[in-house]
């Protein structure tokens, strides 16, 4: 009966805390450190599987950064179009906004250069 008390406590602190380890990775990526941000909210996720929100910031986030790659890719090639469009695509499946500066920055870069 004790362990399970104790246990009840954990998880009501966990509950509480689940707010702020969110702000936390969200900070992280507005710092400019996406993989730190991904890897607490990883973390997030694998302590509270129900917590939806976190998963769905951590799914945005990873398709922001899979997107962001591809128009990194376009960027060095020359493709300043298709770069500037990847990182439009990457703002729109990134739900949580996590990535929201560097992407809005890169597609700037790729539109100038494409000019």
């Amino acid at each position: 009966r004790q362990t399970a008390l104790l246990r009840a406590g954990v998880c009501e602190q966990e509950a509480e805390l689940a707010p702020l380890r969110l702000a936390h990775a969200r900070l992280l990526s507005l710092r400019g450190k996406p993989a730190e941000a991904e890897e607490a909210l990883r973390s997030l996720v694998k302590d509270r599987p129900a917590d939806e929100r976190a998963a769905a910031y951590l799914r945005g986030l990873r398709a922001g950064l899979h997107a962001r790659a591809r128009g990194n890719s376009c960027y060095c090639e020359g493709d300043y179009e298709g770069a500037a469009a990847a990182y439009s695509e990457g703002l729109d499946v990134d739900t949580g906004g996590l990535l929201r500066g560097l992407l809005l920055a890169n597609r700037a870069q790729a539109r100038l250069q494409a000019g």
